[in-house]
């Protein structure tokens, strides 16, 4: 459904997809209604003693919000503090609170907890993680039971009833959110003012927007004195848990990559600019759980394009490291790259924290 949905609202000069189009918009006209009657509804924001800081977004599918909710989480781990993510453990099955250090979470599966918070306990085993149906929840078990001395909420943009300390709005480059219509007829999750809620912002991928300059100098002229951060995500080597190598190094080799992702044809991009040579490639649906259909298509793939390297993004990693594929799954090593505003950026979060 995702594949179509996104081939529909990518085609919108095209006559043949019209009429999805002007159903996709009765069914936005709803939702639209139904984000302002959310907002207008007024509830007690429940507080925490540890500083918030949420780190959302504007639209669906991937910005990056996670990577750098763990870029900050260990920013902070490395200063010696106590470091605690709240999730509401998107796409996973389960709907129970779970709470502990990373360390302790690993013995729980993506169906348990959600994918990305799987690969975060995995990256980070000493910050506490919490996940709950309600960010707010989750928030208010970490205060309580584990005391941190900072609180980053992992997609918290758009969950009001939780008191944020800094509202962090990341905005991809490649999707200008003034070009983007309602959901579901486009990818924006609420109306365009909702930006003035943003204390901060992070342009994800800016590389990857021919024209680079004009969203951020609209962000300037609209909401001046609020830093705009520039991140770029390389990913220039695989990673299996024996071995990290770089793509440089392998520039010969058959590269078979596959993901369940919100940003797949921005990390292809990312790919091929570090050099890889893509043999084949599968998109699945963002979170996806892979039943057998998928995992079949997946060995299916491998048979035709017969790859030397098969890869994967961490995320997916972690549901399917114990797969039997016929040779070894590699991950892709993530780097986030910050500009010169990195150093305030850090700063400006250092403000909350004692």
């Amino acid at each position: 459904m995702e594949k179509i949905w996104l081939n529909i609202i990518g085609r919108k000069s095209n006559p043949l997809v019209w009429p999805a189009l002007c159903l996709l918009w009765v069914v936005s006209l709803g939702y639209g209604l139904g984000v302002r009657l959310h907002k207008s509804v007024s509830r007690e924001k429940i507080r925490t003693r540890a500083p918030v800081i949420s780190i959302g977004n504007l639209t669906v599918g991937g910005t990056g919000k996670t990577p750098i909710v763990i870029e900050v989480a260990r920013h902070f781990l490395f200063k010696g503090k106590k470091v605690g993510i709240v999730s509401s453990g998107y796409g996973r099955k389960s709907k129970a609170a779970v709470a502990g250090m990373g360390k302790e979470l690993l013995r729980l599966t993506a169906e348990e907890i959600g994918d990305e918070m799987l690969m975060a306990a995995e990256i980070l085993p000493s910050a506490y993680i919490s996940v709950a149906p309600r960010k707010s929840e989750a928030a208010a078990v970490l205060d309580t039971k584990y005391s941190p001395d900072i609180i980053l909420v992992d997609d918290g943009f758009q969950h009001h009833r939780l008191h944020r300390d800094l509202n962090i709005l990341v905005i991809d480059a490649r999707s200008d959110p003034r070009r983007e219509a309602l959901f579901p007829l486009g990818r924006r999750r609420e109306p365009l003012a909702a930006i003035k809620r943003a204390d901060l912002f992070i342009l994800s991928r800016p590389d990857l927007n021919e024209n680079r300059l004009s969203l951020p100098n609209w962000l300037k002229r609209n909401f001046p004195g609020k830093l705009i951060v520039p991140i770029e995500f390389i990913n220039c080597e695989i990673n299996s848990p024996s071995e990290r190598i770089p793509f440089r190094n392998i520039a010969e080799k058959r590269i078979y990559f596959f993901a369940g992702i919100g940003s797949f044809e921005a990390v292809l991009e990312s790919l091929r600019k570090c050099g890889a040579r893509l043999a084949g490639s599968r998109r699945f649906p963002d979170h996806c759980r892979y039943a057998k259909n998928e995992l079949d298509l997946l060995k299916r793939d491998i048979e035709n394009y017969r790859p030397d390297f098969l890869v994967t993004t961490y995320k997916d990693y972690v549901k399917l490291k114990h797969m039997d594929f016929g040779g070894p799954l590699y991950y892709l090593g993530l780097k986030l790259q910050f500009d010169t505003e990195g150093e305030k950026f850090f700063r400006e979060i250092e403000r909350f924290v004692i």
